[in-house]
């Protein structure tokens, strides 16, 4: 293609593009490159947009927030308040005998019951009618069942979804223990001594399975005389004569005492010591 302007002959022309021959018959128009022009809504979006749509989105990202919030103070208070009630319920059930039955009442229990409980539920922050008394559908003995009902309200924090509630969400919790009164047992007596022999007596050891060295110590250590011991106590000459470390196989008191038993001081003792 060839653009000539004006002047004089020969024109002065100058070649601004070359063009491809076309045939006709094979190349349609429909086939002809086209130019491809960005509009201007596909134009990368200004900072000056994005701002004004995060300030539309983060009102409502803030109040749902808040909105998930309020969800786990009254999920977190069901769970707390369910609690409360199975601890009022137990309590209740170790003292059935404070509320009026027939062994009477102990309001000093029942108000230790209704302080405990208010305790607990202060603890989840809400607001809660006075506490009721248990009730025994089945009677006070032992096994039949005390039930325990509590109430609690949550104020929400977000005032729409309060509006959306009608007001404060009210949650109910219901506890079911078996009586199980508290059994107090005092630690017994301790058994009396045993009697302790007289002056003049001794108490007759045990001295079978000992060795006789360590049977005479017991034996002079009662109070009872060392000559009336037999054997005698060998510890030294030949090791065949040796006998202070034979085991003691059974003995024998004259007169006859029984192990553990008091004796005159007086008496004697026969050991017979294994081979």
């Amino acid at each position: 293609m060839y653009r000539c302007g004006p002047g004089p002959l020969p024109p002065p022309c100058k070649v601004i593009c070359k063009v491809t021959h076309i045939d006709s018959v094979h190349y349609s128009l429909a086939d002809r490159p086209t130019m491809l022009l960005r509009s201007r809504s596909q134009r990368p979006a200004s900072r000056g947009q994005a701002m004004v749509e995060f300030a539309l989105v983060l009102p409502v990202l803030a109040l749902l927030l808040v909105m998930a919030v309020d969800f786990g103070r009254v999920f977190f208070g069901s769970v707390a308040l369910h609690n409360a009630a199975r601890i009022a319920a137990d309590r209740a059930a170790q003292t059935a005998d404070a509320w009026p039955g027939s062994t009477g009442e102990d309001t000093t229990k029942q108000e230790q019951y209704v302080s405990r409980t208010e305790a607990d539920l202060e603890a989840i922050n809400c607001t809660y009618p006075p506490i009721p008394d248990p009730e025994f559908p089945g009677g006070k003995e032992d096994g039949d069942p005390t039930v325990v009902s509590l109430e609690c309200s949550f104020d929400l924090i977000t005032p729409l979804a309060e509006n959306l509630l009608g007001g404060p969400v009210q949650l109910g919790a219901q506890a079911e223990f078996p009586i199980h009164r508290v059994v107090s047992a005092g630690i017994p007596d301790p058994p009396p001594p045993a009697p302790t022999c007289a002056d003049d007596e001794g108490e007759v050891p045990a001295m079978v399975g000992q060795t006789l060295g360590d049977a005479r110590d017991m034996w002079e250590d009662e109070g009872f005389d060392k000559v009336n011991f037999t054997p005698t106590v060998k510890s030294t000459g030949p090791p065949a004569g040796r006998n202070v470390n034979k085991i003691v196989q059974s003995q024998a008191t004259t007169p006859v005492y029984a192990e553990g038993d008091c004796a005159p001081l007086t008496i004697s003792v026969n050991l017979v010591l294994m081979p």
